[in-house]
């Protein structure tokens, strides 16, 4: 209550300030307060006691890592088995402009559908029927240009998809460098109140995300913006997957680094 009540009080003195060097909120900075104020919680868990759990922890690293399959198995190799089912991890692919990335996102979120996993899907940069379209194309191995002559195919795909054990896919379009990630997980809430747990988040892509204030530089816009989809992830317990852009320098470079 306290919080809410403070955030109200800055919101409210920020607003109806008349000095002109003061600058207004923004409506995401806005939602950022009053989301952290309702987000507060006491700490109840001093942390793992290294004597007194030692056989907890020997029983925990004895159970077998659960990871879900990125549906290639290359990729699947270097992850030793995919996707950590348990959240608390960050996947970003990197690339220049106009290399693939989407595409990439869309079938990486196509293969956990049809491996029967819920899926939800921020797109900030496409619509939901062109982003759709992608992944139907992709299903059922149809040009995305001839989709329109195959209604009936699709259809009766999806229903046969839905038998045999196919998870839930969400698509749900943002506004580009106007969405927040307090916003992103405003509406994971709504999906779960819904009664769909997602076991994989993808957000199309990192950097047209607004980091919630006013940044110096992109590479601290990236920064904070990824810092904030890693804690999502232990949020809602599952993992992340998102595409970065490389500048210029970082797209003849053969190892790019963050400086990229």
């Amino acid at each position: 209550e306290r919080g809410v009540y403070n955030g109200l009080v800055k919101v409210t003195e920020n607003l109806s300030s008349t000095n002109p060097k003061v600058k207004k909120f923004s409506e995401s900075q806005i939602l950022d307060i009053f989301t952290k104020a309702c987000n507060l919680s006491i700490i109840d868990d001093i942390g793992w006691n290294y004597i007194d759990r030692m056989h907890d922890f020997t029983v925990e690293i004895s159970k077998p890592q659960i990871t879900i399959p990125t549906g290639y198995k290359w990729l699947d190799r270097m992850l030793n088995g995919g996707w950590l089912a348990e959240g608390k991890a960050l996947y970003l692919f990197q690339a220049g402009t106009n290399v693939g990335k989407s595409i990439m996102l869309a079938n990486l979120a196509a293969n956990a559908f049809l491996a029967g996993k819920n899926v939800a899907l921020a797109t900030l940069e496409m619509s939901e029927i062109m982003y759709t379209s992608r992944i139907v194309a992709k299903i059922n191995g149809l040009d995305v240009n001839t989709l329109k002559q195959h209604t009936v195919q699709i259809e009766n795909n999806t229903k046969v998809l839905k038998s045999q054990g196919a998870g839930t896919l969400i698509i749900k379009e943002f506004p580009t460098k106007a969405t927040t990630v307090s916003r992103l997980s405003a509406w994971l809430e709504q999906v779960e109140r819904s009664g769909i747990k997602p076991d994989i988040l993808i957000v199309d892509y990192l950097n047209i995300l607004h980091p919630g204030r006013e940044v110096n530089n992109t590479y601290e816009d990236g920064k904070i913006c990824s810092e904030q989809l890693r804690a999502l992830t232990y949020q809602f317990k599952c993992p992340c997957i998102s595409a970065t852009q490389l500048n210029r320098k970082g797209m003849k470079t053969e190892n790019a680094g963050l400086e990229d």
